[in-house]
C-alpha cells in the first residue's frame, strides 16, 4: 500500500507544542449559565467567556446537549459538520454517518487543500 506525501511525511503536527490535549469549554457552559452578552466595551467581558480544561465526558455531554437544542429549535439543517483532510478516511466516513443518520443533515464538508 502506498501512502500519499502528506500521509508519509505530514505527521509533525501530532507532536506540536501548541496541540490541545484536553477538551476545553467556555466557563459559562460548565457553570450552567446562559450565554453572556458581549458588551461594546471589551474590558467589560466577564471571565465566563474564558476557556476551561475539562474531562471528555463533560465536554461530550455539553456538545450533545447543545446540538440537540439547536436541532430541536431550528431543525437539522441548521447544523453543519466540518471534517479535515488530516483525518483518516474511516474518521471522515464516521462523521458522514453521524451527520446524515444521527443529526439528519446533508451539511457536511471538508477541506482537502491543506
Amino acid at each position: 500500500m502506498a501512502l500519499c506525501v502528506k500521509g508519509r511525511y505530514g505527521y509533525d503536527y501530532i507532536h506540536h507544542p501548541d496541540r490541545v490535549l484536553k477538551p476545553r469549554v467556555r466557563r459559562y457552559l460548565l457553570d450552567g449559565k446562559p450565554k453572556p452578552v458581549i458588551s461594546e466595551q471589551l474590558s467589560v467581558i466577564s471571565d465566563l467567556w474564558e476557556w476551561v480544561d475539562t474531562d471528555w465526558d463533560t465536554a461530550l455531554n455539553i456538545t450533545a446537549l447543545k446540538l440537540n437544542e439547536s436541532r430541536s429549535a431550528h431543525g437539522p439543517d441548521s447544523i453543519g459538520i466540518l471534517t479535515s483532510a488530516k483525518c483518516l478516511n474511516e474518521e471522515n466516513y464516521l462523521m458522514n454517518k453521524f451527520a446524515r443518520q444521527v443529526v439528519g443533515t446533508n451539511n457536511i464538508d471538508h477541506c482537502a487543500r491543506l
